[in-house]
Parts: structure tokens; sequence; C-alpha cells
């Protein structure tokens, strides 16, 4: 399940609509933000799931985590 979800939703991914290689597309955030919601329902993840794996993947990847 994890390679599909990074397959699929991660940066980059099949569904990532707010990256262009390393282009930056904010306008489409919410749409990619609907995508993973709906890529983890459908793969029967519970909401408390999806948050618990999208805050983890936040904390070990995004470029706004907090350091030090």
């Amino acid at each position: 399940m994890v390679a599909n979800l990074r397959a699929n939703v991660s940066h980059g991914g099949t569904f990532d609509y707010q990256r262009r290689g390393d282009q930056f597309l904010g306008q489409f955030t919410p749409v990619s933000n609907v995508n993973v919601g709906l890529f983890a329902q459908q793969a029967g993840l519970s909401l408390e799931e999806t948050l618990a794996i999208a805050g983890l993947y936040a904390r070990r990847y995004s470029s706004k985590r907090k350091t030090g």
C-alpha cells in the first residue's frame, strides 16, 4: 500500500497536479489534496489513518517542516 500511495499521490505522483517537474503550481493544491483524500478512501483507509499518514509524510518530506 505504501508503494501504491507514493506512486499515485506523493510528490510527483500520478495525481499530484501541483507539481510539473521542478515547477510548483500552487493553484492546483486544493485539487491535489482532494485527490489524496479520494485515493485513500478508495484504498479503504479511514480518515484517521489518512491524516496520520499525511502527517508522517509532511514531517518527513515537507519543505515547510520545522527543523531544529
